[in-house]
């Protein structure tokens, strides 16, 4: 995974689906290698972890590393405070997709939360 690290620490992730996916966590600054995986954005709390975004990828390198400054969600996360990557290594870009997608809607993260603005269902008549 990382080049010439080993995980800290893990924390578990309950999805919607009530599946917990454990993740190896790294600081943010970790170098990646070119792996897949889902990835979480995260800072850890008193009794939890707190997560900021959760994406997936076919190349954490490219993503988490090379591309990090164009990576809005990132970015995001790290205004708030995150200070952790959790990965979850998953080669099948499905399984990363239902997985991705399952955790989403079970943390809820903020900087995946997208915005209507003010738009108002009466807008529309």
């Amino acid at each position: 995974m990382p080049n010439d690290y080993l995980p800290y620490l893990t924390a578990d992730w309950t999805g919607a689906s009530g599946t917990v996916y454990r993740g190896a966590c790294y600081m943010i600054d970790t170098p990646f290698n070119p792996v897949s995986a889902v990835y979480i954005a995260c800072l850890p709390g008193l009794s939890d972890w707190q997560a900021f975004y959760v994406g997936e990828t076919g190349d954490l390198r490219q993503r988490l590393n090379t591309g990090a400054k164009d990576h809005a969600g990132l970015q995001c996360a790290i205004r708030k405070g995150a200070k952790w990557l959790s990965i979850i290594r998953e080669a099948n870009a499905d399984r990363r997709l239902a997985i991705e997608t399952d955790l989403r809607r079970g943390l809820r993260p903020s900087c995946n939360q997208q915005s209507l603005g003010s738009i108002s269902i009466f807008d529309r008549f």
